[in-house]
C-alpha cells in the first residue's frame, strides 16, 4: 500500500508541475492572442543579403513587426517581395517608405519604415496584388555596396594607368627634364648681370614708346587743327569767287536784256542797216557766244575742284597721311 501510494503521489506532482508550465506559457504568451496584425508586402530592387523570415521590422527604430515571407518576384527574378507582419496601429500610409537596413558588424538585415504622415490615406490594397505595397528606396549604404564593382574596376584602371607613367622610360624622362632645368636655372644664374641689363633696357625703351606716344598724340592734333584751318579758307575763298561768278552772271543777264530791248528798239533801223552792218553783227554774236561757253567751262572747273582752281596744281596742302609717308622714308 505505502509503493501505491509513492507512485500516486509522484504521479500528482508530475501532472500538477506540467500543468502550472502550461499556465505560465499561456499567461506569458496571452498578449500574443489578443493582438490584432496587418500584413504588407514590400518589393526590393536588387539583392536583399542578410534578411531572412523572421527578422525585425522596425517603425522608426520601434521593433512593431516581423517579416514572415522571402521570395523572388515571379514577374522579375532579379527583385525581391517580402510579407511583413507588423502591429495593426503601426501608423502605415501612403507616404511610408521600406528600406533595407544591414548590420556592418552582424550583416543582419532588418526592414525599417518611415516617412509616414498624420492624417495621410491609410495604405490599401489595390486590384491584382494581395496584400498592399509599400515603396521601397534603397539606402546610401546600399547605393555604395551596389556600386561597389564598377568602383572597384575604376580604382584598378586608375592604378594600371599611373603604372604606367611610373615606368621606367617616364621616369628616365622626369630625371632628363629635371637635369635640362637644372642647367638652364644655372645659365640664367650665371647671367643675371645681363638679364637685369636687359630688362633696364627694356624699361628705357617703354619709356621712350611712352613719351614718342604723346608726341605722336600732339603732332596728330596739331595736323588736325591745320586742316581745318585749311578746308575753313579755301571754303571762304571758292565762296567768294562763287559770289563773284554769280554777280558776273547776273551782269551778262542784265546787259542781255538791255540788248534785247536795244535791238527791239532798232529793228527797223537794222532793217536798213542789214546789209551794211550785219556781217559785224554776226561777228559780235559769235564772239560773245565764245564768252559763254568760256565760262561755262571756268565754272565747270571750279565746281569740280575749288582748291586746285584756286591754288593751281602745286603740292597739295599738308595731311597726316603725308607725315606717317615721310616717316617711313
Amino acid at each position: 500500500m505505502e509503493t501505491r501510494a509513492h507512485h500516486v503521489l509522484i504521479g500528482s506532482f508530475a501532472l500538477g508541475g506540467v500543468l502550472l508550465i502550461v499556465l505560465f506559457t499561456l499567461w506569458i504568451g496571452q498578449f500574443e492572442f489578443d493582438r490584432r496584425f496587418a500584413d504588407y508586402e514590400v518589393l526590393f530592387e536588387g539583392g536583399v543579403s542578410g534578411l531572412a523570415v523572421g527578422a525585425d521590422v522596425r517603425y522608426s527604430g520601434i521593433k512593431v513587426g516581423q517579416v514572415v515571407d522571402v521570395r523572388l518576384d515571379p514577374s522579375n527574378p532579379a527583385n525581391v517581395r517580402v510579407r511583413l507582419q507588423v502591429n495593426a496601429d503601426t501608423p502605415v500610409n501612403v507616404k511610408s517608405i521600406a528600406t533595407l537596413e544591414t548590420g556592418i558588424l552582424t550583416g543582419l538585415s532588418v526592414v525599417q519604415i518611415s516617412g509616414g504622415e498624420a492624417g495621410a490615406a491609410a495604405l490599401k490594397t489595390v486590384p491584382g496584388q494581395r496584400y498592399p505595397l509599400i515603396p521601397s528606396e534603397k539606402t546610401g549604404l546600399q547605393e555604395v555596396v551596389a556600386g561597389a564593382p564598377e568602383l572597384i574596376a575604376q580604382g584598378n584602371q586608375l592604378l594600371a594607368e599611373f603604372r604606367q607613367l611610373v615606368s621606367d622610360e617616364n621616369i628616365a624622362l622626369f630625371n632628363s627634364i629635371v637635369a635640362d632645368v637644372k642647367t638652364v636655372t644655372t645659365s640664367m644664374a650665371k647671367s643675371s648681370t645681363q638679364i637685369e641689363t636687359v630688362i633696364s633696357n627694356a624699361e628705357k625703351i617703354s619709356i621712350n614708346l611712352e613719351s614718342a606716344a604723346g608726341r605722336i598724340d600732339e603732332i596728330a592734333i596739331n595736323i588736325e587743327n591745320v586742316t581745318r584751318n585749311a578746308d575753313r579758307l579755301v571754303a571762304q575763298d571758292a565762296q567768294k569767287v562763287m559770289d563773284e561768278v554769280r554777280g558776273a552772271a547776273s551782269n551778262l543777264k542784265k546787259l542781255a536784256g538791255e540788248a534785247e530791248a536795244l535791238v527791239r528798239e532798232t529793228r527797223p533801223a537794222l532793217r536798213d542797216f542789214a546789209k551794211g552792218g550785219l556781217p559785224q553783227i554776226a561777228l559780235f554774236a559769235q564772239e560773245g557766244r565764245e564768252f559763254f561757253l568760256s565760262l561755262g567751262r571756268v565754272t565747270e572747273r571750279f565746281e569740280s575742284d575749288p582748291r586746285q582752281f584756286l591754288f593751281g596744281s602745286g603740292p597739295a596742302p599738308y595731311t597726316p597721311e603725308m607725315s606717317s609717308g615721310e616717316g617711313k622714308r
